[in-house]
């Protein structure tokens, strides 16, 4: 396959902030016989991200689920405001990173409570 081979579609992404983008989609990009899609490797097992804000790298071993009854509280609180157009990362669409960050946190914080 060659580039020429790949057609793009054009669309308008409207977020409910009333703030639009342009996006650009495949339309006809077949499948690579020598290359498959596929997660970064890690070592087995464990998958490492750098957390700047904490200045350090963090391990997050595989099959590690967080369900304490705080985290299933949150999720409920978030699942409620799931279509309703006011979830924090629709609120705060549209700004640039560092104020989409501000914002999010702000935001996250109103609907979970002043520790998040």
């Amino acid at each position: 396959m060659f580039f020429g081979d790949v057609k793009m579609a054009k669309k308008t992404k409207t977020y409910p902030s009333g703030y639009s983008k342009v996006v650009y989609e495949t339309t006809n990009l077949l499948p690579s016989p020598k290359r498959t899609k596929g997660k970064v490797q890690h070592l087995p097992g464990a998958r490492y991200y750098i957390k700047p804000a904490l200045g350090k790298v963090i391990i997050r071993k595989a099959g590690v689920y967080r369900k304490s009854a705080d985290v299933v509280n949150i999720n409920k609180r978030l699942e409620g405001l799931k279509g309703t157009g006011r979830t924090p990362p629709e609120l705060c669409a549209g700004k640039p990173w560092d104020e989409f960050v501000s914002c999010l946190r702000a935001e996250m914080k109103k609907v979970v409570g002043g520790g998040a």
